[in-house]
């Protein structure tokens, strides 16, 4: 006969759920892994919506070119409108007066652009003109600047030099502009254009 096994008082089962501790650490991983996700696809959002504004101002550049085959002078947003320049594009042509339309790159009400002739190679002469685009994110001003550095001859954010003419785009000034905790989200861009690619 066998006998039974007995299981010694000192080996004790001890069953426990987390402590505080970890369901802390738990949960920060959590977040930790969200928020990189929503800054990744934050990310890829704004470098579509910048990629989306390059094209549309390079159709713009094109068409533009079209309607003044000479000097730029009179060059509004109307103009351009009325001259279906933003047609094809990204921007949204708002036609509430027929004979005055305004033009927004989206749907925000803050994102009226301006469009105006400017002396872009030499003074005094309209040789090209200005696109203002403002309301623009911290991070979508980053990345339309960067964008708009292939095209542009000169370019400001919210006033302050960031591109001179044959010059290199100052990236340390455009990320500090763009980045203005005054204007948070709110970041205003103008970039002048003149009818061939800049110099380098």
């Amino acid at each position: 006969m066998i006998a039974p096994i007995h299981i010694s008082s000192n080996i004790r089962t001890r069953q426990r759920g987390f402590t505080l501790f970890e369901l802390v650490g738990v949960l920060a991983l959590i977040a930790v892994a969200m928020y990189g996700l929503i800054r990744a696809k934050r990310g890829a959002e704004v470098n579509t919506n910048a990629q989306t504004l390059y094209n549309s101002v390079a159709t713009v550049q094109q068409e533009t070119s079209k309607v003044y085959p000479g000097l730029f002078t009179g060059l509004t947003c109307v103009t351009l409108a009325n001259n279906s320049v933003f047609s094809g594009t990204s921007f949204r042509v708002d036609r509430t007066v027929p004979a005055t339309p305004t033009v927004f790159y989206n749907a925000e009400p803050n994102s009226q652009i301006s469009c105006a002739a400017a002396s872009v190679i030499v003074a005094g002469q309209n040789d090209g003109y200005t696109l203002t685009f403002p309301g623009l994110s911290n991070e979508m001003c980053n990345a339309v600047v960067d964008k708009l550095d292939q095209t542009a001859w000169l370019m400001s954010v919210n006033g302050t030099s960031v591109k001179a003419l044959r010059g290199a785009l100052n990236t340390t000034t455009s990320g500090t502009q763009c980045n203005a905790t005054a204007t948070a989200d709110n970041q205003t861009v103008v970039a002048s254009f003149a009818r061939s690619l800049p110099p380098q």
